[in-house]
């Protein structure tokens, strides 16, 4: 799995809560049918688009609690469903909507401070995975606009 930050188990990234998390099990249960190779275009489209709705509706403490480990676990989505047909886009939704939109500045600087140093760490992660780090980076760089400068 794509790691950030300390690992605490289960399907993801870092992140500050136990492997048990009832969030966490929600999420698996989704990404089993997001990376089933059956799934079509507009499962993968349905499936992010119910990430975004259970992340957006979380309380912002709770989302900036489980930030590391959802972003791990995306990633790990985008690895494991590489070269599928619309699984790329609808993690980068999953990402940008569900995710890094949702976040307050200091959230999304703790967010694009981890990232860099996972991405520097694991250069031999597959293209997929790669591609949709650094995009994500991209948005949460031009979204903290000034502050962007702390990231390094």
């Amino acid at each position: 799995p794509f790691k950030l930050g300390v690992s605490v188990g289960g399907g993801g990234g870092g992140g500050g809560a136990p492997p048990e998390c009832t969030l966490h099990a929600a999420l698996n249960i989704l990404s089993s049918h997001f990376c089933n190779k059956s799934a079509s275009p507009e499962t993968r489209a349905g499936l992010a688009s119910a990430y975004v709705g259970l992340l957006s509706g979380l309380p912002r403490g709770l989302r900036e609690q489980h930030a590391l480990w959802v972003m791990g676990h995306t990633l790990d989505l985008a690895e494991a469903t590489a070269g599928a047909p619309a699984a790329l886009p609808a993690a980068a939704t999953v990402l940008r909507r569900g995710l890094s939109a949702n976040l307050s500045e200091r959230a999304q600087l703790s967010l694009a401070r981890a990232l860099t140093a996972a991405i520097a760490r694991q250069a031999d992660a597959s293209a997929a995975v790669l591609l949709l780090a650094l995009r994500e980076m991209a948005w949460l760089l031009l979204a903290l606009g000034d502050s962007a400068g702390e990231v390094v």
